[in-house]
């Protein structure tokens, strides 16, 4: 499992550098030229910090790769880093207009290497979060060791796993339908 996570730190590293032509690329520099001021830095800004949050996305991958697979609290990041790559799957599907890169080659070839991507990213993080994880659902007695069975759930240990789950379950839920209620909304160009 390692290894996957070592993977996915070199990808997450190279993702964020392409973000530097990103711009170039799209042409930004005439696409954008209708644009205020303002919603010009905006776009440039996010895509700054996106660049920003992936790198260090993949530091964290190269730099902590054992504790996100062993320790408590790196399967807790593991579990908050399979919800936000799993997320993006899902807005590759539902906030991506196919009119985008339908019957376009290069770009169909991009939104399955993506969609790949994306999918081996959950995958290796939910994977980390699970290896080796000992499940236990609210309500369950613990062998504690000694000959005796621990309280079934004991509020100093934090939040149970499953509301952290389910938290990630209602929010992808809801961006799913505030994204295809106003699909036709946002990818409506003008003029």
């Amino acid at each position: 499992m390692e290894i996957h996570i070592k993977i996915v730190g070199s990808l997450l590293i190279a993702l964020s550098l392409m973000h530097i032509i990103i711009p170039k690329y799209f042409k930004w520099e005439q696409e954008l030229t209708s644009l205020s001021l303002i919603t010009k830095q905006i776009l440039y800004v996010h895509t700054f910090f996106i660049a920003f949050i992936v790198l260090l996305m993949g530091l964290l991958c190269l730099s902590y790769t054992h504790e996100l697979v062993h320790d408590s609290f790196g399967k807790i990041i593991s579990l908050g880093l399979f919800g936000f790559w799993l997320t993006r799957l899902i807005f590759q599907f539902f906030v991506y207009s196919p009119k985008v890169w339908r019957g376009k080659r290069f770009e169909t070839v991009m939104h399955v290497v993506f969609s790949v991507l994306w999918l081996y990213f959950s995958g290796v993080f939910l994977l980390a979060y699970l290896a080796s994880k000992q499940i236990s659902l609210h309500g369950e007695a613990r062998y504690r060791g000694g000959g005796h069975y621990g309280a079934p759930y004991d509020s100093t240990q934090g939040v149970p796993n499953y509301v952290f789950i389910g938290f990630w379950i209602i929010i992808i839920l809801f961006f799913i339908r505030l994204a295809w209620e106003y699909r036709d909304e946002i990818f409506r160009r003008k003029g």
